[in-house]
């Protein structure tokens, strides 16, 4: 311990200077190691509203560069960086964010910064390609043509394929709008498998992908379920002879009448619709052949799949829970996973009536499918319109007023030609094929 007597003010100036220079002394071989922290904050953002996909810039101090450390919420919705410096980062605003707080959350240390206004964009119906004379031409989409199409599906890469049953092809659309023909050969009607090249098709209707990346289809005047791998560029036959009829076992010695439908469950079970036989057959992975639900007598009756009747079933899609839906007539109906048959939404007469699933009406209803929010979307062929029924038992029309016609713009105002397959994609945009085009519905966002 160092000791001071101090004597006057003069002398006590004097110790605390010593005082100070031996601090500073003693700290002197420490000063090299000493580290300082600064602490994020968000300065700004730009802009400071907008849709969902706008680009914005976030400013502020000491981010972490590390992208997999940091994530960015707008209004508590997390959006994707697409890029990160100590100072600045870019982050796409989610859809359907809503209007709220900018956050930055870095391990687990959240720092909030300004408000974002979000602007919502409107559900619109547009057209991605429109055949106005019939024909077999592939190309860009603004040149490309088409004869009467059926159904889509859609790969992870986000390309499109149809099947263009008037020219008994497999059509392809890619991510950058150019059509080409996977297989089938112009003005050729067979059942020839091989080659994509040298592959035939005889009316091909639904399609699907199956967890391998194949196309799988049913050829509905070959009476049989084809396989395209687009791996190998082969077509085969995994399922009925060709002849009419309804006939259970092997895939090889199998028989279908007039296949439509198709669907694929968590298995890698293919499930077709059996039109002209009023049942829904069931395809294993080893490719064997038997009757799921249906008597073979066409009907409406509900219950256990023994003495459950079905009617013209066409689209199918399987929910969350593992049931089977299917548009039948004028009816949504679905199979539970222990094969109970039930009627969700139509009181099976002819009509356009929305609400109440148990008062709603429809007319020839074809394809369907489920977006994310658990909402059946229909094609109403004979009203002319994109249906949906909710999760809580509610039917309402998406798009179309019901007139045939090519309008696009919002949905209450929109028109259709014949609407038949319907794909739901990325970000619940919904597909729609009809005679002669293809149109989307964004919904809003």
């Amino acid at each position: 311990m160092i000791c001071f007597t101090l004597v006057s003010k003069k002398n006590s100036i004097y110790a605390v200077l010593f005082l100070i220079i031996l601090g500073i002394t003693s700290c002197t071989k420490d000063a090299d190691n000493l580290t300082f922290t600064a602490i994020t904050s968000i300065e700004g953002i730009a802009p400071e509203s907008g849709p969902g996909d706008t680009e914005v810039t976030i400013t502020g101090i000491a981010f972490d560069t590390d992208q997999n450390a940091t994530s960015v919420f707008f209004n508590d919705a997390e959006a994707i960086i697409n890029s990160i410096t100590a100072t600045e980062i870019k982050a796409i605003v989610p859809r359907g964010a809503q209007t709220g707080i900018v956050k930055v959350v870095t391990q687990g240390e959240e720092t909030l910064g300004p408000e974002f206004t979000y602007i919502i964009t409107p559900a619109q119906v547009s057209t991605l390609i429109r055949s106005e004379v019939s024909g077999d031409v592939d190309g860009p989409v603004a040149e490309a043509s088409f004869s009467s199409l059926w159904n889509i599906a859609e790969d992870n890469e986000g390309a499109i394929y149809i099947t263009d049953y008037g020219n008994n092809k497999i059509r392809k659309i890619d991510v950058n709008n150019i059509v080409s023909t996977v297989a089938g050969m112009t003005g050729v009607t067979g059942s020839v498998d091989g080659t994509l090249a040298e592959a035939t098709f005889s009316n091909p209707r639904s399609m699907i992908i199956d967890p391998d990346g194949n196309l799988v289809l049913v050829d509905f005047n070959n009476n049989n379920v084809r396989k395209i791998d687009l791996t190998n560029q082969t077509v085969e036959t995994i399922a009925g002879t060709g002849e009419f009829g309804l006939v259970n076992g092997i895939g090889s010695i199998a028989q279908f009448s007039s296949p439509i439908g198709l669907a694929i469950d968590s298995s890698g079970n293919l499930y077709v619709s059996d039109f002209s036989a009023a049942t829904i057959r069931k395809i294993t992975p080893d490719n064997v052949v038997s009757t799921f639900i249906g008597t073979g007598e066409v009907g409406s009756i509900d219950g256990p799949a023994d003495v459950a009747q079905i009617g013209f079933v066409t689209g199918m899609e399987f929910d969350n829970d593992g049931n089977l839906i299917f548009g039948d007539g004028n009816r949504i109906r679905q199979v539970t996973p222990e094969r109970v048959v039930s009627t969700i939404a139509g009181t099976g007469v002819d009509g356009d009536v929305d609400g109440e699933s148990d008062i709603a009406q429809f007319d020839g209803l074809l394809d369907l499918d489920i977006d994310s929010e658990g909402n059946i979307i229909v094609v109403d062929f004979g009203n002319k319109k994109i249906r949906q029924l909710s999760p809580e038992g509610i039917v309402s029309t998406l798009a179309g007023t019901g007139e045939i016609g090519f309008m696009d713009g919002v949905p209450t105002i929109a028109t259709f030609n014949n609407p038949r397959g319907l794909l739901v994609g990325e970000n619940d945009i919904i597909y729609i094929s009809t005679d002669d085009s293809i149109r989307i519905i964004t919904p809003e966002f």
